[in-house]
């Protein structure tokens, strides 16, 4: 089922174009691997599909609904959840404290009351399915490790249930027995019904995906003297 679309997608920053005409769709229950070289517009992708910054031209929708007509919060801290490759989560927080205060800022526009025991358990019920025990759960970010943290950032980006989950470059700085437990864990996200998009230049990671979507470095105009 698609649940994202891209649809004549540019951006530019002032003068220079990175993304030009992108087209393509998304569907649930699979994993997308963006690829190509630096300076390609990967990460530029993501900021937009994210929300966090508005396309020079085309549309995004998502299920169905033009992204432009959407609540950028709301559809950030509902529909989007982004993994970041240098985690940026809150190191003098604990992990389940980590993802506790991203279910309480998706919810803070809800009307229904904050239950702060269900969000407790359905912190350590998420840390549990990426792989991390209550003691692990209970320590503070900076007494876990490159992986553990990493674990600490997809359990964050699932806290609010969303169906798209973008993560840039998750396991650049990961050795390699690390990010085949941490692309593990996306593949049982998207068996699970999610679209996973990742930014990559790891072959293994591209590899592990269902597509294949790379971008080309667009190339400079040149004057005719």
């Amino acid at each position: 089922m698609e649940v994202l679309k891209l649809e004549n997608l540019c951006f530019s920053y002032g003068s220079k174009q990175v993304l030009n005409g992108v087209n393509y769709s998304f569907e649930n229950g699979k994993i997308y691997a963006i690829v190509g070289k630096s300076g390609a517009g990967k990460t530029t992708l993501l900021s937009v599909i994210s929300g966090l910054v508005e396309p020079t031209e085309g549309t995004i929708y998502c299920n169905g609904e033009d992204m432009k007509s959407q609540d950028k919060y709301e559809y950030r801290s509902k529909n989007i959840g982004v993994i970041f490759q240098d985690f940026n989560l809150l190191t003098k927080l604990t992990a389940k404290e980590n993802v506790e205060l991203s279910m309480e800022i998706s919810k803070s526009n809800d009307k229904q009351k904050i239950d702060k025991g269900e969000i407790e358990r359905k912190a350590y019920g998420i840390l549990d399915q990426v792989g991390l025990d209550r003691d692990e759960a209970d320590r503070r970010v900076l007494k876990l490790s490159g992986g553990q943290q990493q674990r600490v950032a997809i359990a964050r980006a699932l806290s609010y249930g969303p169906d798209i989950i973008l993560a840039d470059e998750p396991t650049g700085n990961l050795d390699e027995e690390t990010q085949e437990e941490i692309m593990d864990i996306m593949k049982k996200l998207a068996a699970n019904g999610k679209c996973v998009i990742i930014v990559t230049h790891s072959s293994y990671v591209a590899g592990c995906a269902d597509e294949r979507i790379e971008l080309k470095t667009m190339k400079k105009s040149t004057k005719k003297q």
